[in-house]
């Protein structure tokens, strides 16, 4: 079985964002405070997830960046820290939906594979309200594995 196509940038020359502090406008613009205000809302409780212990579970975690037309694209772009991750980190977004069949083949193992999805899991961590849905669970502890849907 062959590697799959790359469409976006390769991975080894993708930029990696800082992480975002804050929803506010010290470190967003204008017109990214308005689509979080227009859409999935701001963070403003964050929470701690259990961070990645494999590599090989990352794949996964790549249905985050499914085509949006795709089924798993349908359902993961219903998450509100996705939608606030496409907001605040547009160009990294695309670079990752641009490499989707990369990012999703456990086939292909690079590093910068491996590097930019546990930094997209990093961010995508720091979008994770604790109100939005399924992030508290019955008990009233955080769902660890919130982004390993």
């Amino acid at each position: 079985m062959g590697a799959a196509t790359l469409v976006g940038p390769a991975l080894d020359r993708v930029a990696l964002p800082a992480p975002l502090e804050a929803c506010t406008a010290a470190h967003l613009t204008i017109e990214q405070l308005a689509a979080l205000d227009q859409g999935p809302g701001r963070v403003h409780d964050r929470v701690v997830l259990e961070p990645f212990a494999d590599a090989a579970q990352l794949n996964n975690f790549a249905l985050f960046f499914s085509p949006e037309g795709s089924i798993a694209g349908v359902i993961y772009h219903r998450i509100l820290c996705n939608r606030r991750f496409e907001i605040v980190y547009p160009e990294f977004t695309a670079a990752l939906r641009g490499n989707f069949l990369a990012l999703r083949d456990s086939h292909v193992q690079t590093s910068a594979k491996e590097q930019a999805l546990l930094h997209a899991y990093r961010l995508m961590e720091g979008l994770v309200d604790r109100s939005d849905p399924g992030v508290i669970d019955d008990a009233g502890r955080v769902h660890q594995r919130y982004l390993w849907q």
